[in-house]
């Protein structure tokens, strides 16, 4: 049998018995957290704007209004089923967490950095864009020099949710140093994308 308890809330370091339950709401604390983070970004942007004499359209063009938190939803690896489906636990099923940023405080300079640092990715040795890439490769390589050797694939555990923020920025912006002058930066500065990589 469930029991309905009162919410309560701390003022001054005393619990106190919430009176009415629109007194406290996770929506309101939502709304709260993403008008913050929105006027956190459009602060940096301004900020931006004005060191580099950006137009006005533009300036706006960018500047975020009337956003939504991020929604985080799964997609299951159906290929990782194993087993009868029909006799399959909710434990059993593998999924892939998707965070959807549309329409979130982020979203538009988001979309900028992305337009900044997505050209860097050329100069990096190890990154392919997709199989047939991997595939061109491969085939350049002699087969002589493959004697001995044996191929195998690594599916790495949470590689991404192990790195740093800070030590990604501080990556990216060590790549867009070396390479800024090469790569469309829109006559933004580094410290510009520094700026819009740590909102």
């Amino acid at each position: 049998v469930c029991k309905w308890v009162p919410p309560t809330r701390v003022i001054q370091g005393e619990t106190v018995q919430v009176k009415q339950t629109t007194d406290v709401t996770y929506s309101s604390q939502l709304s709260a957290k993403t008008i913050k983070i929105e006027k956190d970004c459009n602060k940096v942007w301004d900020k931006i704007c004005e060191r580099r004499n950006i137009p006005r359209k533009l300036h706006q063009l960018f500047l975020s209004h009337g956003t939504t938190l991020p929604v985080l939803y799964t997609l299951p690896k159906t290929h990782k089923v194993t087993g009868n489906i029909n006799n399959l636990r909710l434990n059993d099923l593998k999924v892939r967490p998707i965070v959807s940023c549309s329409g979130s405080p982020t979203e538009k300079i988001g979309i900028l950095t992305a337009h900044l640092i997505t050209p860097l990715l050329k100069f990096l040795p190890m990154n392919m864009s997709n199989i047939h890439e991997h595939l061109v490769a491969l085939n350049n390589i002699e087969k002589e020099s493959l004697a001995g050797y044996k191929f195998y694939t690594a599916d790495v555990s949470a590689l991404f949710t192990n790195v740093t923020v800070d030590t990604c920025i501080s990556n990216i912006l060590d790549l867009a140093h070396d390479h800024w002058c090469e790569i469309n930066n829109f006559g933004l500065k580094i410290e510009d994308l520094k700026d819009l990589l740590e909102v």
